[in-house]
């Protein structure tokens, strides 16, 4: 176990350091103010939905998905937000209202 944390460590740290050889007049932070993906004016209102099981642990207990200790209870859920003002820079000030049911 201890020989996975220390390569994963290796890999961050290699990742990181890759990262800050770019040219010398790049800027060290970049935010996007632009989706490639996407044309047109973004939508400004947005749905999710989620759900799930229980665990008795940890949230650390359950990187082992199918080792984990799980309960009996489960939730449903879903979420609408709304962005609300444009403060530029690829920010948008926003708020989000929604509702979920536990049981079990």
């Amino acid at each position: 176990m201890r020989g996975l944390r220390v390569a994963l460590a290796v890999v961050i740290l290699s990742i990181s350091v890759s990262s800050g050889l770019a040219d010398d007049n790049s800027p060290f932070i970049y935010f996007a103010t632009q989706d490639p993906f996407t044309e047109g004016l973004p939508t400004k209102n947005d749905v999710f939905v989620f759900g799930g099981v229980f665990a008795s642990g940890a949230f650390g207990d359950t990187i082992n998905v199918f080792g984990a200790d799980y309960t009996d209870n489960y939730i449903i859920g879903a979420a609408y937000g709304r962005d609300l003002v444009d403060i530029g820079a690829g920010f948008v000030l926003g708020g989000v209202t929604g509702a979920a049911i536990r049981f079990g």
